[in-house]
């Protein structure tokens, strides 16, 4: 109860520092002109109190930056000031001190032994500093080389590079006291709701309730990196006779198709093959022909056809951040902490909506897309991506009507 308390006036405090109530209120209350190119001083004054709600949200640590993140994939929702601002929480993370990593690092050992008296016993903020470093040290002798400055931060996660046996490998590690953390946050936020709904008139909006039930989901997949091997795991079983797709992976290890190694690998840690490539997001600002990026942008198109009309299993975090093109202009999927899966039933009906659309089948359409209807809000929960799926098919329906949609090339 203690900590809830002190979850309160920091939520409190961070809100008022960013005098945030007042101007959401204002934003949430107008009618939105925006656009990505927009340059009136009413959608910059609009951005600069995104930039605000970013901040907060950074300040406030993994669930708010997680909310943030679901934020920026509802531009049906979302003023798009909003959305451009929360994408960069994506990887635009404060990192934490690897010292300060060290409850996450349950890979090192620092066994020595204690009297029951000195276990039992309340330590000094000197000795948990000492004995965070010792095992901040332990961990690091593990490896060849490891570097403690972390090459990415996540809300969730960090990862770090480091050498293994001869191989370069990137280290993936929770950051410390996330379950903790998270409880405490989704209940703070369960008890802010009516502050949403009233203050905030947000109840017109979107469903708060589903809104907090999708984060929670979303964050119970992510805290167990055990289940994000498994999830590539499979995802590279699925790719693995496919050109041009590619997920990491380490030393071969011949009972699982994808060379995780299980020594090295736990709830907290995830150790994994370093991928050398560019993000996607930034293939657009730099010197590429056209028709690489065009080839890029159809390699990505196939392999999501394929995981979602083929196998069933996607991966449900698609940023530009999540996708690497290598040298050889292979595109290497990462971080698998969300996918989403699809029944037989519900990728039969998609299959058919998608096989109308491309055929101008108005009747078909629409039959598949009533079938889709009744079971979209369990693939929601499961994907972890809102009601997107509807917004996306409800578009599809009316072109199609309309006469604009004529091509495969516009699930692109």
């Amino acid at each position: 109860m203690l900590e809830k308390t002190k979850r309160y006036l920091e939520v409190t405090r961070v809100l008022l520092k960013y005098n945030l109530i007042p101007e959401l209120y204002r934003d949430l209350c107008t009618n939105y002109i925006s656009n990505p190119d927009c340059t009136c001083d009413f959608d910059v004054e609009n951005r600069q109190t995104a930039v605000k709600l970013r901040q907060a949200f950074e300040e406030l640590g993994p669930t708010f930056i997680k909310m943030g993140q679901t934020m920026s994939k509802r531009p049906d929702l979302v003023p798009q000031p909003y959305v451009i601002e929360m994408s960069n929480l994506q990887d635009k993370v404060k990192p934490v001190p690897f010292v300060e990593m060290a409850e996450s690092l349950d890979l090192a050992c620092i066994c020595e032994y204690q009297t029951r008296e000195d276990r039992n016993r309340k330590k000094s903020e000197e000795e948990l500093k000492a004995e965070r470093e010792r095992r901040a040290k332990a961990f690091i002798e593990i490896f060849d080389s490891f570097d403690p400055e972390p090459i990415a931060c996540g809300s969730i996660a960090q990862v770090y590079k480091g050498v293994l046996d001869g191989k370069t490998v990137a280290v993936k590690i929770l950051r410390p006291n996330l379950i903790d953390t998270i409880n405490i946050d989704l209940s703070t936020l369960d008890d802010f709701k009516p502050v949403m709904k009233k203050v905030l008139r947000v109840r017109k909006k979107f469903d708060i309730n589903a809104f907090l039930l999708e984060i929670r989901k979303m964050l119970i997949r992510e805290v167990d990196l055990r289940i994000e091997a498994v999830n590539m795991r499979r995802f590279d079983d699925n790719f693995k006779n496919v050109k041009n797709i590619s997920v990491p992976e380490i030393y071969p290890v011949e009972i699982y198709p994808v060379e995780i190694y299980p020594v090295y690998c736990s709830a907290n840690i995830l150790t994994m093959e370093f991928i050398q490539g560019t993000q996607v997001k930034d293939i657009i600002d730099l010197p590429v022909l056209q028709s690489k990026k065009s080839e890029y942008t159809r390699t990505i198109t196939k392999s999501y056809l394929k995981q979602v009309y083929i196998d069933g299993f996607y991966h449900a975090d698609p940023h530009g951040g999540n996708m690497l093109v290598e040298e050889n202009d292979t595109v290497a999927f990462i971080n698998f902490g969300t996918v989403g899966s699809i029944d037989d039933e519900l990728q039969k009906n998609m299959l058919e909506f998608y096989y109308s659309i491309n055929n101008r089948d108005v009747g078909g359409a629409t039959q598949a897309f009533l079938n889709i209807r009744g079971q979209m809000q369990e693939m929601w929960m499961s994907a972890g991506s809102g009601k997107t799926w509807a917004t996306l098919l409800q578009t599809r329906i009316t072109g199609l009507k309309a006469g604009r949609v004529t091509t495969t090339q516009n699930w692109a």
